[in-house]
């Protein structure tokens, strides 16, 4: 009987931190298909080769998160849009996003790994 109880408090615990995650990209199985698409031609985003079966080509969107933080592609994005003192714009993991300086743990952060010269590398 613990084995169907622990069976379902995973699947839910899995549910529930799946909503809770936002994806910030677009994910092609052809470099044409992302170059050709609005994340790339519109937006202005590179489209980035990746080396794994199934996420060949990757197009970083960095829209509004779940908790209804607006995110940036670009730091210099991100310090336009976050003019209010008290906040400092912080990576999290593909995108920046604008947080209020007592956040703590924003020194912590990561630096977004983005490629100097916007050009795509999957041409």
């Amino acid at each position: 009987m613990f084995l169907p109880y622990a069976a379902v408090a995973v699947f839910a615990f899995t549910v529930m931190f799946n909503l809770s995650t936002q994806f910030d990209n677009i994910i092609f199985s052809t470099c044409k298909e992302c170059l050709e698409s609005n994340c790339h031609r519109v937006d202005k985003r590179p489209c980035i080769t990746r080396y794994w079966e199934k996420y060949n080509f990757t197009c970083y969107t960095c829209d509004t998160n779940f908790d209804g933080i607006k995110q940036h592609y670009t730091e210099d994005e991100c310090k336009a849009a976050c003019t209010d003192p008290e906040k400092v714009c912080v990576c999290d993991f593909e995108c920046y996003i604008c947080v209020p300086k007592e956040m703590g743990c924003w020194k912590n952060w990561t630096r977004c790994n983005h490629y100097p010269v916007e050009e795509p590398t999957c041409v």
